[in-house]
């Protein structure tokens, strides 16, 4: 099994946690999930991935260093509204 995850839509009948302990060590990830209404229900769609744990810790580190930057520019951004008087 390699480390590379591959996220596949998918639909689940109520909303899955977004991480969750499988058997043997592997972990499945859901992401992206919104609720949908169809004429046959009410379901939840999203992305899921099946890894190992060394994938899933590599993952949620790039997941957290690009939330940290996404942070960044949004702060530089309001600084630099407010040294321009826009803000």
């Amino acid at each position: 099994m390699t480390n590379t995850a591959i996220f596949r839509t998918t639909m689940w009948n109520s909303k899955p946690p977004e991480v969750a302990a499988l058997k043997g060590g592997r972990v499945r990830v859901a992401r992206n999930l919104s609720q949908v209404t169809t004429e046959d229900g009410t379901f939840w769609r999203g992305e899921s991935a099946i890894m190992t744990a060394d994938a899933y810790a590599a993952y949620e580190g790039a997941r957290q260093v690009a939330l940290k930057r996404e942070q960044e520019i949004a702060d530089e951004t309001i600084l630099a509204l407010i040294e321009e008087g826009s803000l």
